[in-house]
């Protein structure tokens, strides 16, 4: 096919309709499946030859361990003698994801992410005690084996007593420092005030307090919209759009990050450049599950381009392949955030870090080539160029990290979805359980982070969580076979169920 942006991606399929090979400018990919077409290895190109991915699964479909840089000759859908990097989740009886761990093969200690979810109620890091009354859908807690560092998350409103759709506070203890949240919100779900303090001190570190008018745009001195909708000035930021209602540039602090896109909306984003900074091109091949358009190469002008390898069921990234022959496999955190970056040297090619509402922070390997370039951020949404802007582009419209909002209206229009009221509050105002690939719904009710199971035509009906994933609506059961995919669908992937039944489900439109 001819993608966007130029360039043609080629594919292959076998007599069951799975995608075997795909073919870009950088290379060709092979995927491998069993009896049951599910996914057990992805054979990848390097500098002296092809080396394997592979995938291990459990009983119920999902995805267990990914391990990177197995020799040519592994056998797909078996523990590789040898790997550079090994990714494993563990789940809970309903699909939650509640350990993600990673290992480096030439780091010391290998061991390089572990860190526990939990969902049951009234239950203290590190210790989760699973009971079917205290059971829940939302994140209580993590726990970062590693740095000993807890984060509890809170949604009760400002009595604390009463329950609340909202994430309303963060409080962290141990590890590095850590800084408790509390957002409050008003009747519409907009944020009126995001407070960051020192868990140790109880300094003030950030204290953002905001209004809004009656169709939830922001009043606060500094701020202003076009006729539209868009945001168009933001304290120290300003953004311009074309007729077709484009972001076309943002400036921050006077910098300036220019945008263009194939077709009249901004599904697929073909370029952007930063002034004094780095310059990327894209091009995309087939959509994942939730119709969002896969990249399947960016280019950093004047640099190289790197290619994305997705999962054929799914669409979600499993790994990327950077001008410098490197491939590396991305590891996400159990919110749905791609915070690892494993090379198949063993090494650890970047680190980063996000607050709730996408606020960025490289910890490690911010100069390497795979962070730059890399095309994923914050929820495995798109990063703008400019880091510093903090806008993150899911599917037809951008987030900002710094007001937590949309910075144009949502143009769907479902008029029978009480949901639907607010245009502009991102996922409903719960960004660790929720989540919008789109841009045009929120997939956040009862997020379950689920693994890859490439059943696709196995067990009739899946939906995927590509980049970025489904949920089990509150009520829904597996039992009931309403599929689910993880935040991002990065982390993990598909749950079995039924289209229909899923498709019914996403209602609660932000």
């Amino acid at each position: 096919m001819n993608t966007a942006g130029g360039g043609t991606v080629s594919y292959g399929y076998d007599l069951a309709g799975n995608t075997t090979q795909v073919t870009d400018s950088t290379g060709t990919v092979t995927h491998t499946y069993d009896a049951s077409e599910v996914l057990t290895a992805t054979t990848y190109p390097t500098a002296s030859g092809t080396a394997k991915q592979i995938y291990l699964t459990d009983k119920q479909g999902r995805r267990t361990d990914t391990w990177l840089g197995a020799n040519a000759s592994a056998t797909p859908g078996v523990t590789p003698s040898t790997w550079s990097a090994h990714q494993k989740l563990s789940y809970d009886k309903s699909g939650k994801v509640t350990k993600v761990q990673a290992w480096a093969a030439n780091e010391d200690p290998q061991l390089v992410v572990d860190t526990d979810y939990c969902y049951v109620a009234t239950t203290t890091a590190p210790t989760c005690t699973a009971t079917e009354a205290n059971d829940r859908t939302k994140l209580q807690w993590s726990y970062d084996n590693i740095s000993k560092q807890a984060t509890t998350y809170g949604y009760t409103d400002t009595d604390g007593k009463t329950p609340t759709k909202h994430l309303t506070g963060i409080t962290q203890s141990g590890g590095t420092n850590p800084t408790n949240w509390a957002f409050t919100y008003d009747d519409a779900g907009n944020r009126t005030e995001a407070k960051a303090t020192n868990a140790t001190t109880s300094a003030v570190i950030s204290d953002q307090k905001l209004t809004y008018n009656a169709v939830s745009q922001i009043t606060t001195d500094g701020y202003t919209y076009d006729g539209t909708g868009n945001l168009t000035k933001a304290p120290g930021e300003t953004y311009t759009y074309n007729g077709a209602q484009q972001l076309t540039s943002s400036t921050k602090d006077g910098v300036t990050t220019s945008y263009e896109y194939a077709g009249a909306d901004m599904n697929k984003l073909l370029w952007q450049s930063t002034d004094g900074g780095a310059e990327y091109g894209y091009t995309y091949g087939t959509s994942d599950s939730n119709g969002v358009p896969v990249i399947a190469t960016r280019e950093q002008i004047g640099t190289g381009t790197a290619s994305v390898s997705t999962d054929p069921v799914t669409g979600q990234p499993l790994g990327l392949r950077t001008s410098d022959g490197v491939t590396s496999l991305y590891v996400l955190d159990g919110i749905g955030n791609p915070t690892t970056s494993i090379a198949d040297t063993g090494k650890i090619a970047y680190q980063v870090s996000y607050d709730a509402y996408g606020a960025e922070r490289v910890t490690a390997g911010k100069t390497s080539t795979q962070w730059q370039q890399n095309p994923y951020g914050f929820k495995t949404g798109l990063r703008s160029s400019n880091s510093d802007a903090g806008l993150t582009k899911f599917g037809y419209r951008w987030q900002s990290a710094t007001t937590g909002q949309w910075i144009e209206r949502d143009t769907l229009d479902l008029p029978l979805s009480p949901g639907n009221a607010n245009r502009y509050a991102f996922v409903g105002g719960d960004p660790i359980n929720g989540s919008d690939p789109t841009g045009q719904y929120d997939l956040g009710q009862a997020l379950v982070v689920s693994a890859v199971t490439g059943v696709a035509g196995g067990i009739g009906g899946c939906i995927g969580g590509a980049v970025a994933g489904a949920v089990i609506p509150t009520g829904v059961t597996s039992a009931a076979g309403c599929a689910a995919a993880g935040v991002a669908g990065l982390i993990g992937g598909v749950v079995t169920g039924f289209i229909a039944n899923s498709l019914l489900q996403l209602t609660n439109y932000a």
